[in-house]
């Protein structure tokens, strides 16, 4: 039985056709997020190219009661750009137009120095809207979430109706509990999420260089080498010669979701920069809370394996999800992952073009 409730909030992409799918699909959207797809005005991956905010926009407007939330994501921004009123008001100059068509709700961030420079700069324009943490703030406590609120509350900007928590908690089920109850107390109309389907390494050691390498990209593209970091050095390297921890990455099967529903009302999905075809697969699949395919290709992140890797996702265990709801990631304890993966994760010895490329 599906939980009616729950509410997906998935990358919006200026594409017609995917755009209609979601207008087809609004009940279950519970907001979309989207690139200014700007280079002055920069957001958390790399290989975005420019286009028109007139473009965006009336794309926007065809999603006219979803929440809009704009990605200024970037681990930190350069510091002579925040110090510069003139691109400060390019910026803002950004975030009015888009306020004026009615397609901004809030703004997703992660660097504190932007959220400031913004307030200071244009109050009256931010306190009509809402500053968001992203992920990548990893609100993995309440001392945590605090402290972020702490430091909105400050500012301008509305505090958040919602947050997206650590991709810990996705293995975590005592923490977000705790998390949950304590959130509720405090703040009693905050809607909570998780993000589901991004594979990243369990607990991961690379997360903050990776994010100011996509930041230094970002502003230099003749920086831009995370890429290549990742496959002789990073994560990309450590799922090759590990393939367990395929399995141990925080991801939750859309099979699971709805046994996170009396803690979290939001799923967050990404792949923004797969492009809308593949998007609204991911979307299918999470509604239909079933998929019969290559578990990786699922993933935002791991789909890079699908092509020498094969997962079959309806063959794991029933029980997977209940295993590892509450497992808190200690693998130093437990073999469970490593042992389904020597049978799960099948090598496929010659490069094939995965099914979704």
């Amino acid at each position: 039985m599906h939980n009616e409730n729950l509410g997906f909030e998935v990358p919006f992409l200026p594409d017609a056709e995917y755009v209609r799918f979601l207008a087809d699909n609004t009940s279950q959207l519970a907001a979309v997020y989207f690139s200014l797809q700007n280079p002055d005005l920069l957001d958390a991956r790399v290989g975005v190219p420019p286009h028109p905010l007139s473009d965006i926009i009336h794309h926007l407007q065809r999603l006219p009661d979803t929440p809009k939330y704009a990605l200024l994501n970037s681990r930190f921004q350069p510091p002579a750009h925040l110090l510069e009123p003139k691109q400060v008001d390019r910026d803002l100059f950004q975030l009015q137009v888009l306020v004026q068509a009615g397609c901004l709700d809030g703004i997703v961030f992660v660097d504190h120095y932007l959220l400031q420079a913004l307030s200071k700069r244009d109050p009256k324009l931010c306190a009509q809207l809402e500053a968001v943490p992203g992920v990548n703030c990893m609100l993995d406590s309440l001392p945590r979430i605090y402290q972020h609120l702490e430091r909105i509350s400050q500012t301008a900007f509305k505090p958040p109706g919602k947050l997206i928590l650590d991709r810990s908690l996705n293995r975590d089920l005592s923490r977000l509990r705790e998390i949950h109850t304590e959130c509720a107390q405090l703040w009693p109309d905050m809607r909570l999420g998780l993000l589901a389907n991004e594979g990243c390494l369990p607990a991961c050691p690379y997360k903050l260089t990776h994010d100011a390498n996509i930041s230094l990209g970002r502003f230099d593209p003749d920086q831009e080498r995370t890429f290549d970091l990742n496959n002789t050095l990073g994560c990309a390297r450590a799922f090759s010669h590990d393939p367990s921890l395929i399995l141990r990455s925080p991801f939750i099967r859309p099979e699971d979701i709805d046994a996170y529903t009396p803690y979290v009302q939001t799923i967050k999905l990404g792949g923004r920069t797969r492009g809308g075809r593949i998007m609204r697969k991911v979307l299918c699949m999470y509604m239909q809370r079933s998929y019969p395919g290559n578990l990786l290709e699922l993933m935002d992140t791991q789909e890079f394996l699908a092509d020498k890797l094969y997962v079959a996702n309806q063959a794991l265990p029933p029980d997977f999800g209940s295993r590892t709801i509450d497992c808190g990631l200690r693998c130093y304890k437990c073999s469970y992952c490593a042992s389904l993966a020597s049978t799960h994760v099948q090598h496929l010895g010659i490069h094939i073009k995965p099914m979704w490329a």
